[in-house]
């Protein structure tokens, strides 16, 4: 299908502003992990959990995206399957349930802690966000229900890397992998940010070689 990149809101900030100048994006078929990868799987692949918070089906964690590409590597050899990383465009068509217009990637317009994992206190209140209990963790793949496509998690809990390099306003580089960015864009917010910051158009950036405890990743394969 097709859609229109970015915020439909006009809530965003600059960087999230639709790619009005070349048209909506085509979105070839492809498989997105319905969960982000847990530590049990990182654990079956490369020996090791780097994560803070530990639990066999909690995200992982601390990866940086040079570690997700290891850990990529060492999957295809070992299955003959061809996973990689979502790119940028791909991640927002997914958890807009195929380019809808949603707030927040479970297909709500509300930002509600029994939903998504954010931080809910009442400091970070927007009128699109509902208050409650800091759980200042990450939590349990698929302890919320999906989006229409099946989906968890795609708000909140942890920060997923894509493969797309990120400009400061979409160009086109959102839809493809680069294998040489100096920042690489990051997708739907975690378990520590505000509630704007889980919205389905939110997207920051970070060096490849970072690591924090609300960043991981899922998979995705054409």
């Amino acid at each position: 299908g097709s859609f229109e990149i970015g915020d439909q809101f006009g809530e965003g900030t600059d960087d999230e502003k639709p790619g009005w100048f070349y048209g909506d994006i085509d979105i070839q078929p492809f498989q997105m992990g319905e969960t982000e990868v847990t530590q049990a799987q990182w654990q079956a692949v490369m020996g090791n959990n780097p994560s803070s918070f530990n639990g066999d089906h909690l995200p992982v964690e601390q990866v940086s995206f040079y570690d997700v590409q290891e850990f990529i590597k060492k999957l295809n050899a070992r299955t003959g399957k061809r996973f990689r990383l979502p790119t940028e465009a791909e991640w927002e068509y997914a958890c807009r349930e195929g380019g809808r217009k949603v707030r927040f990637c479970n297909g709500k317009d509300i930002a509600d802690p029994s939903k998504i994992n954010f931080d809910t206190r009442a400091k970070y209140k927007k009128p699109y966000s509902v208050v409650g209990a800091y759980r200042g963790a990450t939590t349990l793949v698929a302890s919320f229900a999906p989006n229409s496509l099946g989906l968890y998690d795609m708000s909140g809990n942890v920060e997923e890397w894509t493969c797309s390099e990120y400009n400061s306003r979409y160009d086109g580089s959102e839809e493809k992998c680069s294998g040489q960015a100096r920042y690489y864009s990051l997708r739907g917010g975690s378990w520590n940010y505000g509630p704007w910051l889980v919205c389905s158009a939110s997207r920051l950036s970070l060096e490849p070689d970072n690591r924090y405890t609300n960043l991981g990743f899922r998979l995705a394969q054409d």
